[in-house]
């Protein structure tokens, strides 16, 4: 699946509006949003509403409290309760549906008492599928308090609601990863604990964030707008889609068991182009850059749809989609969100033609024959992998479905159809276990997963092959650099080039929303691979910047031309219509650049940095 954790990433994307390949050129986007401004709550699906007065909490009856305690920042002990305010954190909350897990994560201090949260039945300590240490309280109703990353002081009973049962389990460092999320009895839907709990506690993880804000100086960390209530970015979310629940089979286990079963791959495993040669305007190589949902660049290519005439009610013709080889579809997502009236139905498609190689499609319009039979089989089967709910701020409604499935498909056989709505592209990406280690990373630990991504152009035999790489490029010119098929990785080690990241991104956050506006890359076009491209997803608004590189000077420098030292270079975009903002950076050393904001073009310089200028590291 495309990068960030799959379906919290697709959840976050329907919201945002999902990042299209973009031309060569300077793309304006919105304005970060004030930091106190609070939406309405997000509510189930039929309790849709216009905001009124914005809530700060949940006033919930579920849950007494969140397990830990939670204060004012203090800055004599350095902590907000049980909660740890410490320079190299990036984000002390990680807010429900942003977190790798579906939950509700605390960064906590080592020793902290975790409570009940509320009333109800202690379990004995258990474990994910992934070897996460959890424990739960089982509420009179049958709902489910889950607790990750936790050891019992406890034993199994009944506990009172305040009552100590545990401790953090990973032992050392300054703090520790505490998550809770509320289940429902079927252990199948999370809903964000804050809810579920009194309106203080919603308070509570408000004013937290502005702390952080202030703490960090930095007012667009906890933009407002990405959630209904503090810590909320969405109301319920499947429970655990990357591994097992407290209850029901586990679906990463299942899925790694398809794949086992597999038969070894050859050297080109697909056959049969994933859309009539005549249907495909072009392919966007690997690489892409739009900040600041794809301020990376994108590990995946896109087939471009048809464009249809101007006036058309879509921008796009509808297309057939084919399996590209004889595969086995083992995961099936689908995003269908009504938003002011407007219904958008999309689909993601994860398949494997043999054991070492996995693939994916990505803005799948609707699917077909046998595999819609599947699907629907599927989530009929099992109810809890589909889930509805509200966001009364976007006066929007989602249904989102994660079908674990095992579908074989012939070469060539029609499973759906692309285009006729508002994608632009067919994304199709490709992992082989086969490949060499990553290369061109300067940090692979900030990849996680990413490991082994191939073009899958590469995957495919002659004369398929040969024919979609003629149409790698834009609008007939076809790109000639190598690689042809782009690259996601483009550091250079002791220069300018490549990506970069706010001191407080972890490695884990890298690629997921909590790093898209804390993002710096300075890359290359996709169409032609030479082309420059400086894209900043934040703090701020996210800019991107398209120049011709030069080899001599101070402006639009050839990022893999600058080295370390106390020169300050300029970036601007070619068009000066686009020259409302220009960017100065400085290269400290090899891991370290400073970076400021110049409104206008760049002049002629010299420039100098202040002390507000920003910090980013490899």
């Amino acid at each position: 699946m495309p990068r960030a954790a799959p379906l919290l990433a697709l959840l976050a994307l329907l919201l945002a509006g999902c990042a299209q390949p973009t031309a060569p050129r300077e793309i304006p986007t919105g304005g970060t949003p004030e930091a106190s401004t609070l939406p309405a709550s997000a509510t189930p699906v039929g309790q849709l509403s216009p905001p009124s007065s914005p809530p700060r909490g949940g006033d919930g009856t579920a849950l007494a409290s969140l397990g830990v305690a939670l204060a004012p920042y203090d800055a004599a002990t350095g902590r907000a309760g049980d909660v740890v305010f410490d320079p190299a954190l990036d984000l002390p909350v990680l807010e429900f549906g942003g977190s790798p897990d579906a939950t509700l994560e605390l960064r906590v201090a080592p020793g902290a008492t975790i409570a009940a949260p509320a009333a109800g039945t202690l379990s004995a300590a258990w474990r994910l599928g992934d070897g996460t240490p959890a424990l739960n309280v089982t509420l009179a109703d049958g709902r489910i308090v889950v607790l990750l990353r936790v050891a019992p002081t406890a034993a199994p009973g009944p506990v009172a609601a305040g009552a100590a049962i545990a401790r953090p389990s990973e032992e050392g460092g300054s703090w520790e990863r505490y998550g809770i999320a509320l289940l429902d009895p079927s252990g199948s839907t999370a809903t964000c604990a804050v809810a579920a709990a009194p309106r203080e506690v919603g308070d509570a993880i408000a004013r937290l964030e502005a702390d952080w804000r202030a703490y960090k100086n930095d007012s667009s960390l906890y933009p407002a707008s990405e959630h209904g209530l503090p810590g909320c970015r969405f109301g319920q979310t499947p429970w655990r889609p990357d591994g097992a629940g407290p209850a029901g089979e586990d679906p990463y286990a299942r899925t790694q068991a398809t794949l086992a079963a597999l038969p070894p791959c050859g050297a080109a495993p697909f056959n049969a182009s994933p859309m009539a040669l005549g249907d495909v305007h072009g392919i966007v190589p690997l690489g892409n850059i739009n900040p600041p949902e794809h301020t990376l660049p994108s590990d995946h290519v896109y087939l471009l749809y048809p464009r249809l005439p101007a006036g058309s009610a879509t921008g796009f013709a509808t297309v057939d989609v084919f399996a590209p080889g004889d595969i086995t579809i083992y995961t099936v997502q689908e995003q269908l969100a009504s938003r002011d009236g407007a219904i958008n139905d999309d689909f993601a498609v994860d398949f494997a033609p043999c054991r070492e190689v996995t693939s994916w499609f990505g803005h799948v319009s609707s699917l077909a024959g046998g595999l819609k039979e599947a699907f629907d089989a599927a989530t009929r089967a099992d109810p809890g992998s589909c889930t509805d709910y509200g966001d009364a701020e976007r006066n929007a409604t989602f249904h989102v479905c994660n079908a674990v499935l095992e579908y074989r498909a012939k070469a060539g056989e029609k499973i759906g159809a692309g285009g006729g709505k508002a994608s632009a592209a067919l994304d199709m990406g490709a992992h082989d276990s086969r490949a060499p280690p990553l290369q061109g990373a300067v940090s692979p630990a900030r990849y996680p997963g990413e490991e082994s991504i191939v073009c899958p152009l590469s995957l495919f035999s002659d004369p398929p092959r040969a024919a979609l790489e003629a149409k790698l490029g834009q609008d007939g010119a076809p790109r000639t650099t190598e690689p042809r098929c782009g690259t996601p990785f483009q550091d250079v080690a002791g220069t300018l080039a490549g990506a970069w990241f706010r001191p407080e991104v972890a490695a884990a956050d890298s690629l997921g929303p909590n790093g898209w506006n804390r993002t710096l890359e300075n890359g290359v076009e996709p169409w032609d691979g030479t082309t420059g491209v400086l894209a900043l997803g934040g703090p701020g608004d996210a800019l991107r910047l398209s120049f011709a590189p030069r080899h001599a000077g101070s402006v639009d420098r050839a990022f893999a031309e600058v080295t370390p030292g106390d020169a300050v270079w300029c970036y601007q975009s070619d068009e000066p219509s686009l020259q409302a903002s220009s960017v100065l950076l400085r290269l400290a050393d090899a891991t370290r650049l400073d970076l400021a904001r110049l409104a206008g073009p760049c002049g002629p310089g010299p420039w100098t940095l202040g002390a507000d200028a920003l910090e980013y590291v490899r």
